[in-house]
């Protein structure tokens, strides 16, 4: 709800209103909106009309202190009645007094001529149909056709003085044409303006600035002459140069294309460096190659190939990259090889130490048959007393050392049975590996040679390579070259490492071949040796569940004295070696109970004896 105006405010309203001033002076002045102003007049003026008492006083107290007399008041209230007979708003009329007003003293306009302009306005909106309103937008357009009119007459005028100038400068030109057609036209009166007027032109002005002095225009055409001709001379040199730097051109983006390319080259051939290939290897391999590519051109000749030496780069290449993995093989085999020889090695060593084992043991029986006077009666003597009576003080403790030294002569048959059988088993085993390793040895030799042969083949693919870095590069290339050829010379070195190794992993097999030949052939030598082996070998033939009979006679005369020691000492090595190889053979087994059987026979014998 909007507050209420104070009734001092709504007196100071009226006051200003009807002395004349605007709303909005009224509004500022009073410190209310311009909308309050009007509020309180109409509603003042509503009072009026209805002869509120209060507001006819208000009136009376507003006119005098106003000093509006009744005479004005009444002039004031007959236009008022004029203007409410003319339909004109209050309102209205107050801002169109006040603009008008305005206006006139603006432009300095008497107020009385604004009647009379206005009377004038609207019958010319009469007289050409057209509304009031809309005087001013047709005025505008004809403002602007007028403009438009008065550009188009400049436009035309300018148009006609070019024209005129145009036919004045047509006239000049087709006199001076016939004068000089007739002056320098040829006999038919011929006279061409576009192909003689600029030469003409031009020798005139050069006429002019000689001042037409014969002399001078005639040395002037010399120098002219001998210009032209110098001109001649210059455009065919120039024509020469620009034919060599065309060719410059092409040379410089040919020579530009081979930079790159040989930047490319130096590239790879850094990275080459880098994995360790570098120009001591080229230099090997451009020399293999350069071998290779020679055999090749004189096979290609024979059967003319067109092109002599690729194929063998080729087939170089080719065959180095097939058996690249093969030759990785090859070198994981090599070091099996040589952990092979190494473990045969371990065991010629184990083979060596129970040799000399069993020799002690041999010895030991030849002092007690050659020098202690020791005969078979008497060992066999001497093993019954053992078995029926105990042995002196004295002699016990040597007696029982020598027992515990080289056990009984039966694990010592059995013993020495089983080593025997060790080692021909170990002579079979290497004998094979000998003949596997001969074959993997051949075999990597005729790899070597095909690898020897495909290095042949790409020598003259990278020999071309050098000699075109070197003509090309020259100092920059070069020094790609010589680190080429070492890396050639480096993986020459690593092929003569291989063969190196191929060569001594034979000689350690053969030197592990002659040392087990050896041992066997030192073997052999021992005296009842040949009667042992008969003896295994009929030990072998015996059926475990025979008892001794023919068999047993045929073996029994066979059994000596020595031939028993050297069974003891294969049996004692037997028991002492047997357990690790985790071997028990069954001649050893029927040995041992023929060995038994003859003890005990021995024994029966001694007795009855």
């Amino acid at each position: 709800m909007p507050e209420r105006v104070p009734d001092v405010t709504k007196l100071k309203i009226l006051r200003l209103w009807l002395a004349g001033e605007s709303r909005d002076n009224i509004a500022r002045k009073t410190g209310v909106g311009t909308g309050t102003v009007s509020n309180v007049i109409s509603e003042w003026r509503t009072s009026y009309a209805n002869y509120n008492i209060d507001a006819l006083r208000e009136l009376g107290i507003a006119m005098k202190n106003a000093g509006i007399t009744p005479k004005e008041a009444a002039d004031a209230a007959r236009v008022f009645n004029m203007l409410t007979k003319n339909n004109v708003k209050l309102d209205d009329l107050d801002f169109f007094i006040s603009d008008a007003y305005k206006t006139c003293s603006n432009t300095g306009l008497p107020t009385e001529r604004l009647v009379d302009l206005l009377n004038q306005f609207f019958a010319l909106s009469s007289s050409l149909n057209i509304p009031a309103e809309e005087l001013p937008i047709q005025l505008a357009k004809l403002k602007n056709e007028v403009e438009g009119l008065k550009k188009s007459k400049i436009e035309l005028e300018q148009e006609l003085s070019n024209k005129e100038t145009t036919l004045l400068d047509l006239q000049q030109f087709v006199t001076a044409r016939e004068m000089l057609r007739e002056h320098l036209g040829d006999d038919n009166g011929n006279f061409s303006i576009v192909e003689h007027l600029p030469k003409l032109a031009n020798m005139l002005r050069n006429a002019k600035e000689m001042q037409y002095n014969p002399s001078k225009i005639i040395s002037k055409i010399s120098k002219i002459k001998s210009l032209q001709e110098q001109e001649s001379a210059l455009r065919v040199a120039i024509e020469n140069k620009e034919r060599r730097y065309r060719y410059f051109a092409r040379e410089s983006q040919r020579l530009e294309n081979k930079v790159n390319s040989l930047s490319q080259t130096v590239r790879f051939y850094k990275e080459l460096k880098a994995m360790g290939f570098g120009l001591r290897q080229l230099r090997l391999l451009h020399s293999i190659l350069e071998e290779l590519v020679n055999d090749s051109i004189i096979i290609d000749s024979i059967f003319a190939v067109e092109t002599p030496g690729k194929a063998a780069v080729t087939k170089f290449f080719r065959d180095l990259e097939e058996m690249y993995p093969q030759l990785l093989d090859y070198q994981e085999r090599i070091r099996q090889l040589k952990v092979d020889a190494e473990n045969y090695n371990y065991l010629a060593e184990n083979a060596k130490k129970r040799y000399a084992d069993r020799k002690d043991l041999i010895d030991t029986v030849e002092i007690l048959t050659n020098r202690k006077g020791f005969n078979r009666d008497d060992i066999i003597y001497l093993q019954s007393i053992i078995m029926k009576h105990n042995i002196g003080r004295a002699n016990k403790k040597k007696f029982a050392a020598d027992l515990d030294k080289y056990g009984s002569i039966e694990d010592a048959i059995a013993d020495s049975s089983f080593q025997l059988g060790e080692l021909q088993k170990q002579e079979i085993s290497l004998q094979a590996r000998i003949k596997q390793l001969k074959s993997d040895v051949e075999d990597l030799e005729a790899k070597r040679i095909a690898i020897s042969e495909s290095l042949k083949d790409g020598a003259l693919f990278i020999q071309a390579l050098l000699a075109q870095a070197e003509a090309e590069a020259k100092q920059g290339i070069s020094s790609v070259v010589q680190e080429a050829r070492q890396g050639m010379q480096t993986a020459k070195e690593l092929l003569d490492e291989c063969k190196k190794i191929s060569y001594e992993t034979i000689a350690t097999v053969s030197k592990l071949n002659l040392e087990v030949s050896k041992q066997f052939e030192s073997i052999s030598r021992l005296e009842g040796f040949k009667d042992l082996a008969e003896v295994i070998s009929i030990a072998s033939a015996i059926d475990t569940n025979e008892k001794l009979g023919a068999s047993s006679r045929e073996l029994l005369p066979k059994l000596d004295l020595h031939t028993i020691g050297v069974l003891s000492m294969l049996i004692s090595a037997y028991e002492k070696y047997g357990p690790e190889a985790k071997v028990i053979t069954e001649p050893f087994s029927r040995v041992r109970a023929l060995l038994a059987t003859f003890v005990a026979t021995s024994h029966i014998g001694a007795k009855q004896m």
